[in-house]
C-alpha cells in the first residue's frame, strides 16, 4: 500500500482537481494531527471554527474516540485527504456535528489508478451484471469500500447517513452490496445521499436521495449506474461541489431539503 508523508503534501497543498471539485478553502487553516496518510484512513472533521482534523488508521481506534460519529463521506477520483476533509467540513457545517471521511486516494498522484478502479472495476462490472445477469455484485479490493463495510458492521446501530460524491458514491454502493454478500444486516433506514454520480443500490434501502447536475455532461453520466427514475436532476449545477464556482452542486441546500 502506498503511504505518503503528509507534511510534504501539505506543502504542495490540494491538487487542481480537489480545488475545483471541493470547497478546500474551508480547511486551509485546519491542523492535521498526524503527518502520514494512507488510502483508507479515516479523518474526523468538526463543524465551523473547530479546526483540528484527527486521523485514524484503524476503525476500532476511531470508534473508541468517537462513538458519536453517525455520518460518513467519501469523495471521488483526484481527491486526497484535502478533498475528503473539505467535503466532510461542508457536511459537518450543515449537520452541526462531527463527520468522518474515508480518504479515497492521493489526489493527482494516483488519479489514473482511481479512475480505472472506479470505471472498470466497479461501473463496468455493475452494469454488465445488472443488465445481463440480473445480479447485484460486490467488487472486492476497493479500499474505501472495505473500510466502510467494517465501519458499518461495527457501528451500524449509530450510523444515520452516508454521503458520496462522484466515485465516492460508487464506493458506497459497492460497500452496501458487500454487506449483502456477507449477509451482514445493518439498519436499512440509514440515509444515503449521492452527488454527481447516481448509483444502483440494494433494493432493501429506501431512504435514498441521489442528484445529478444538468450541466454535468461527462463525469456523472459516464459513471452512473442508476436508472433515470432513481435520481433527480439539479438544473443549475455541474459536477463540482465547490461553492465558489458557478453552477456548483448545492450540497448544503440539498442536505437540508427534500424538495427539489
Amino acid at each position: 500500500m502506498l503511504t505518503f508523508n503528509l507534511d510534504k503534501m501539505l506543502i504542495l497543498g490540494p491538487s487542481f482537481f480537489e480545488n475545483y471539485f471541493y470547497s478546500t478553502f474551508m480547511i486551509m487553516n485546519h491542523i492535521f494531527d498526524d503527518f502520514k496518510v494512507s488510502e483508507g484512513d479515516i479523518i474526523v472533521v468538526k463543524p465551523y471554527f473547530e479546526n483540528i482534523i484527527q486521523k485514524y488508521s484503524k476503525v476500532d481506534d476511531l470508534l473508541k474516540d468517537h462513538e458519536e460519529i453517525d455520518t460518513i463521506v467519501i469523495t471521488g477520483v483526484g481527491s486526497s485527504i484535502f478533498g475528503t476533509a473539505a467535503l466532510a467540513k461542508t457536511v459537518a457545517n450543515v449537520l452541526m456535528k462531527p463527520v468522518a471521511g474515508i480518504v479515497s486516494g492521493y489526489g493527482s498522484l494516483d488519479l489514473i489508478q482511481e479512475a480505472v478502479e472506479g470505471y472498470y472495476k466497479i461501473v463496468q462490472k455493475t452494469i454488465t451484471s445488472t443488465l445481463f445477469n440480473k445480479q447485484e455484485i460486490y467488487v472486492k479490493g476497493v479500499k474505501d469500500s472495505e473500510v466502510l463495510i467494517e465501519l458499518l458492521e461495527k457501528n451500524s446501530d449509530r450510523m444515520k447517513m452516508l454521503v458520496g460524491h462522484s466515485k465516492g458514491a460508487l464506493s458506497i454502493a459497492n460497500a452496501l452490496f458487500g454487506l449483502e454478500n456477507k449477509l451482514i444486516k445493518i439498519d436499512r433506514n440509514i440515509e444515503i445521499v449521492t452527488f454527481s454520480c447516481p448509483v444502483h443500490l440494494p433494493k432493501s434501502y429506501k431512504n435514498i436521495r441521489q442528484y445529478l447536475g444538468f450541466f454535468d455532461w461527462f463525469l456523472g453520466p459516464v459513471n452512473k449506474t442508476a436508472d433515470n427514475e432513481e435520481y433527480k436532476i439539479v438544473y443549475i449545477a455541474g459536477h463540482t461541489t465547490n461553492m465558489m464556482i458557478p453552477y456548483h452542486m448545492p450540497v448544503e441546500y440539498l442536505l437540508t431539503t427534500h424538495n427539489l
